[in-house]
């Protein structure tokens, strides 16, 4: 895994990322690398200085909230983003941003070996589903991705802005952490 963490400190593939000067440094995936389950943001939120663990801004919070009910810890898993930069003004990344990182995607999920992914939002879904999908008609479905099962479901944010069902996606997600780390 040290080689693959060296790959993304190191990537300059995009122009004006991963570097101090624009605040755009990286972040590879944080946890435990032996959960059955993958956690993908699209990239990296927050302030520039909490980038080293994903889903460390405040939408994190809501996650740290279910770890607690689940009674796990957020190291207890494993959490990453299909593009690794933090990007500038938290813009949506770029298609070519998501095709330069998917090498090292295919390369995360090739070492961890999950029985799951979990894509959360509909950027991170459409690396593993395709540009085609519509979030709310693939959320909670589970789908295939390199004979790995795919459950697509909404990032933290938009339950925290009231969007969508709170139980629903609190059940389901202490389901997926706790299966993670059985």
């Amino acid at each position: 895994m040290q080689d693959l963490t060296e790959k993304i400190l190191s990537c300059k593939k995009c122009s004006g990322l991963n570097c101090l000067t624009n605040k755009t440094l990286v972040s590879p995936g944080y946890g435990n690398i032996k959960s059955k389950v993958i956690f993908y943001g699209s990239s990296v939120g927050g302030s520039w200085e909490t980038r080293v663990i994903p889903f460390a801004s405040w939408s994190g919070r809501l996650l740290d909230k279910i770890f607690n009910l689940a009674g796990i810890k957020k190291e207890d898993i494993y959490l990453s983003n299909v593009v690794k930069c933090r990007l500038p003004e938290l813009r949506s990344p770029k298609d070519y941003e998501l095709e330069n990182c998917k090498e090292i995607t295919l390369e995360e999920i090739n070492y961890i070996k999950p029985d799951i992914i979990v894509p959360m939002w509909a950027i991170a879904t459409k690396v593993f589903l395709g540009n085609d999908i519509k979030l709310e008609n693939v959320v909670y479905k589970e789908f295939k991705f390199l004979n790995i099962k795919v459950i697509p479901m909404y990032h933290p944010a938009y339950i925290m802005r009231g969007i969508g069902d709170r139980n629903k996606y609190f059940n389901k997600m202490i389901e997926l952490f706790k299966y993670a780390t059985s």
